[in-house]
């Protein structure tokens, strides 16, 4: 019966000893499940901002139309007219601009651009 006493206080204690273990375990399993959800529900969160933020530009870069008169040169001369529409004076800075199309332009000036700026232009 001696035997049994000890193999039955053997027994106890390496249950006792399991059940402590299977404790710690599960403490740390509960705190990994709360930091795997915290880190999904932040993930959300990241993901929905960036979705708002890109249907916001989206938004901004589908308003935004680009047309001709944008791509005209900005460092043309000043024309002042008065209110009847006559020219009272012409402002230019460093240099005196003045736009023209490609029609006005001499020819030997039109071919003297293409040649410095890409020889293969024509071809």
């Amino acid at each position: 019966m001696a035997k049994n006493k000890k193999d039955s206080n053997i027994n106890s204690e390496t249950d006792k000893t399991q059940v402590y273990k299977v404790k710690g375990k599960n403490k740390k399993s509960k705190k990994g499940k709360i930091i795997k959800r915290i880190i999904i529900i932040v993930l959300l969160i990241l993901l929905i901002l960036a979705g708002i933020g890109f249907g916001m530009l989206y938004g901004v870069f589908k308003q935004a139309k680009l047309e001709t008169a944008d791509l005209a040169l900005k460092y043309e001369n000043s024309v002042v007219l008065d209110k009847d529409g006559n020219t009272i004076a012409v402002l230019s800075g460093d240099e005196n601009r003045e736009y023209i199309s490609k029609e006005e332009m001499p020819d030997n000036l039109l071919k003297a651009f293409v040649s410095i700026e890409d020889e293969r232009f024509y071809e």
